[in-house]
């Protein structure tokens, strides 16, 4: 309602849109009056509004009197502005969050140009899905004032995801970075791959069966959602012991881990020198009980005594043979003392 005093109105109009793009302003202007007391505390009679609110004026007449005017809102939009999102990367259909400013109105939410559905939850808070194919790139929001897009670029994980894991077995090592094969097609042997929570108790989380090539690179596939987080990687094989990584590995869109380059790759050092720079899992767990000991003497001791040829875990040297040979490289690691190092 507009009050009179002293035969005065006391009322404010604006001198255009008040909704309206930073950096834009729109002037409001009162009717005359001896003093003017504003809703953000201006004392003239004119004023410039750049930022949202609700505008009034007390106008002071020449008598004394006082009267309140009406009330002009302003809205004032802004280009959206991206401070951050998380995760930091997805696969297709996942919920992405988009934190940032200026989120109200919003008219499109893109990753790297492809458009996405999304809810407006605040005016600093979208949640996106990560659209079919979306490739990696910027976060972009629009709306009527503009686009604004994100510093960081966001990862479109795949499916899956490559792991690439590279060792020697010590027996089976035949110098300059090959080994044995045992099959005529070139295929040193397969092992098993296992990735590890970091967190005690350090529970499996995936397993894996690569093949093992003679110059001792595997080749494997995880879960796209495996991307991101950090794992230990364990290698097992029939009759070595089995290895740990030394620290968690982190799983990026192309991951990879060399045993073979120096002991300290593996957990408490639990690699063997092979004399050439390189590096190597130890061989003899028979059993596969975490230690080299005396139950692995004693399948060895078996075998031979029963001259077993072919595929076995007493063929420490992947020629198809159990023999002497296999048995003095057991017994001098027996000698050793080793067991499984892990965290």
């Amino acid at each position: 309602m507009i009050l009179q005093f002293s035969n005065t109105t006391a009322s404010i109009s604006a001198g255009g849109t008040t909704t309206f793009c930073q950096p834009a302003s729109v002037q409001i202007i009162a009717t005359a009056a001896s003093a003017y007391n504003w809703s953000n505390g201006a004392t003239t009679q004119s004023i410039t509004a750049s930022t949202s609110g609700n505008y009034f004026v007390t106008e002071t007449g020449t008598t004394g009197c006082t009267a309140v005017s009406n009330t002009i809102p302003v809205n004032v939009n802004s280009i959206p502005s991206i401070s951050g999102f998380t995760p930091a990367g997805a696969m297709s259909g996942s919920a992405v969050s988009i934190s940032g400013s200026g989120y109200t109105g919003s008219t499109s939410v893109k990753f790297n140009g492809t458009a996405a559905a999304f809810t407006v939850v605040n005016g600093g808070l979208i949640t996106a899905t990560v659209p079919a194919g979306a490739t990696s790139g910027i976060i972009s929001v629009m709306n009527s004032c503009g686009t604004g897009t994100s510093a960081a670029s966001f990862t479109v994980v795949p499916a899956t995801v490559p792991l690439a894991v590279k060792l020697f077995i010590q027996g089976f090592y035949s110098g300059g970075g090959q080994m044995r094969a045992v099959s005529a097609t070139g295929i040193c042997d397969t092992i098993t791959v296992e990735l590890h929570s970091t967190a005690s108790p350090y529970g499996l989380v995936y397993s894996l069966r690569p093949i093992l090539s003679v110059s001792g690179t595997t080749s494997s596939s995880l879960p796209g959602n495996s991307w991101g987080n950090s794992y230990f990687v364990v290698v097992k094989h029939r009759n070595t012991l089995e290895t740990w990584s030394s620290s968690p590995v982190a799983i990026s869109l192309n991951t990879s881990y060399d045993f073979s380059t120096a002991t300290s790759k593996a957990f408490g050092n639990r690699e063997v020198s092979l004399g050439d720079g390189n590096f190597a899992l130890y061989s003899g767990d028979l059993n596969q009980d975490g230690s080299i000991d005396l139950s692995d003497i004693s399948v060895m001791e078996s075998a031979l005594n029963q001259s077993l040829g072919d595929y076995q875990v007493s063929d420490l040297s992947g020629d198809q043979l159990t023999e002497t040979a296999d048995y003095c490289l057991l017994e001098n690691n027996f000698s050793l003392g080793i067991s499984v190092s892990h965290p």
